[in-house]
């Protein structure tokens, strides 16, 4: 049987493509919302597509105290010694989900601190009770329910003039409460820190469907 079909009455005819007997019409996409015509799909007229999985780059920088504190193993790093809390600005939507891909941390020193080793981003969904730098961290009871577990960055490599430690394949899913994703960087290792020492902690983010709760 033959292509398109001839509609009673009218006399109009309709493109359809016989598959078998059976016509199936083709048909032109047009954008817009009802009552709206916004122009026929074509090359100048593209489909808007989202693919739903851009990945977000946010980094924190963190200055320690112009001081020369001895940190413990499981001190916070803070930016003064009533301040510890860091806030990943933006990297998600309220109440949905984000995976976290990568992360690395900058440390603005020319040479590993003896007793320096691994670090701890300990992470949040709201803002944590605040510690000071060098101050022992816990999971306050204030904190439970925010607490979403940590990443562990390996202990930092010496790049000459800087310290670069980095984490690949985390891909760690997090539901988030404002958009933002927050955090306390905590010492593994006992070291003296150096003054005002810049940290830059980056995190690679991508915007993920929540994991089903059964």
């Amino acid at each position: 049987m033959a292509d398109n079909a001839t509609l009673p009455a009218t006399g109009s005819v309709i493109a359809t493509d016989d598959i078998a007997g059976v016509h199936y019409q083709i048909v032109k996409l047009c954008l817009g919302a009802m009552d709206a015509n916004n122009g026929t799909v074509s090359s100048v007229n593209p489909l808007p597509v989202s693919l739903g999985l851009q990945a977000i780059s946010t980094t924190v920088a963190l200055t320690r105290p112009n001081d020369t504190a001895a940190y413990g193993a499981n001190n916070a790093i803070g930016a003064t010694s009533t301040t510890s809390q860091l806030t990943f600005s933006n990297v998600g939507t309220a109440g949905k989900c984000i995976q976290i891909l990568d992360g690395y941390i900058h440390i603005y020193l020319a040479a590993l601190p003896s007793g320096m080793t691994r670090l701890r981003l300990h992470l949040y969904n709201a803002l944590p009770s605040n510690i000071g730098d060098h101050s022992g961290w816990d999971i306050s009871t204030a904190d439970r329910s925010k607490y979403l577990g940590f990443i562990e960055f390996p202990t930092p490599e010496d790049m000459g003039s800087s310290l670069f430690c980095q984490l690949s394949g985390i891909n760690k899913i997090v539901q988030l409460v404002d958009g933002n994703l927050y955090g306390i960087l905590v010492t593994v290792g006992a070291f003296t820190g150096a003054a005002q020492t810049v940290h830059n902690i980056t995190l690679s983010t991508v915007r993920r469907q929540c994991p089903k709760v059964s």
